[in-house]
């Protein structure tokens, strides 16, 4: 399937997934360069928040956040997009936000205000997609079917 279409919930695509489609797409997106800024410039990013050591695990973190990035796509560009698909992306989302929550404290101590800026920052940044994405499977799912 064509990012364009799913984009713009063109056909195979049922129009009452656009929403949900378009959030999905864009949670993928910002993942995704989030993911190559990690990959690629890792430990420059752990010098930035005040933690060198901790370059190897932001690329790791890299790595994940691209396996995640591709599969928010995948959920993205499927005819038709299954419900329990986008659940299961919001779910992964609220994770993150809960774990940033639960991490933050015990890594103050370990990184400058940057960095605590830098998580909060990405942590809000994806609650809002969990909640784009919530709101376009309550439309999808409470939408009258479309007649052709």
């Amino acid at each position: 399937m064509k990012l364009i279409d799913a984009w713009a919930g063109a056909a195979p695509f049922d129009a009452r997934s656009r929403l949900l489609r378009r959030v999905l797409l864009c949670n993928a997106g910002s993942s995704f360069l989030f993911a190559v800024l990690l990959l690629g410039a890792g430990y420059w990013m752990a010098g930035l928040i005040g933690a060198p050591e901790a370059g190897p695990l932001l690329q790791v973190l890299g790595g994940g956040l691209l396996v995640f990035a591709l599969g928010v796509e995948w959920v993205a560009t499927r005819a038709p997009l299954q419900p329990s698909h986008g659940w299961a992306v919001v779910a992964l989302d609220i994770s993150w936000v809960v774990g940033s929550a639960v991490l933050l404290p015990f890594l103050a101590s370990r990184i400058n205000l940057l960095g605590e800026a830098a998580i909060i920052t990405v942590a809000l940044v994806v609650l809002g997609w969990a909640l784009g994405q919530i709101r376009g499977l309550k439309q999808m799912e409470g939408a009258a079917p479309v007649r052709a």
